[in-house]
C-alpha cells in the first residue's frame, strides 16, 4: 500500500490513542489517525462501534453502501472508472 499510497499512511495518531474512551479499544486507533489525518469520514461496517459521542464532530461515520451511494451520486461516471 505504500508503494501506491504514499499519502495514505498517517504518523503522529499514537498520543491521541485513548483519549475517545471507545467501547473496542481497537478502534481508538481508527479515530485517532481520522484526527491525525485530517479525514472527514470513518468508512465501517462497524457504525455502532462509533458512536456519535465518541468521535469529533467534523468526522462523519458512514457504511460502506452509504460511502459508494455518494460516490455514484457526486459522479458516476468517476465511480464507474473506479470499478
Amino acid at each position: 500500500m505504500r508503494e501506491h499510497f504514499v499519502d495514505a499512511l498517517v504518523t503522529g495518531w499514537e498520543p491521541l490513542e485513548g483519549t475517545f474512551s471507545m467501547s473496542d479499544p481497537d478502534d481508538e486507533h481508527v479515530v485517532a489517525t481520522a484526527v491525525v489525518g485530517g479525514a472527514g469520514v470513518i468508512v465501517t461496517l462497524n457504525l455502532k462501534g462509533f458512536p456519535r459521542e465518541r468521535v469529533p464532530g467534523n468526522i462523519q461515520v458512514i457504511s460502506p453502501a452509504e460511502f459508494a451511494a455518494d460516490t455514484v451520486s457526486a459522479s458516476a461516471a468517476a465511480a464507474a472508472r473506479a470499478v
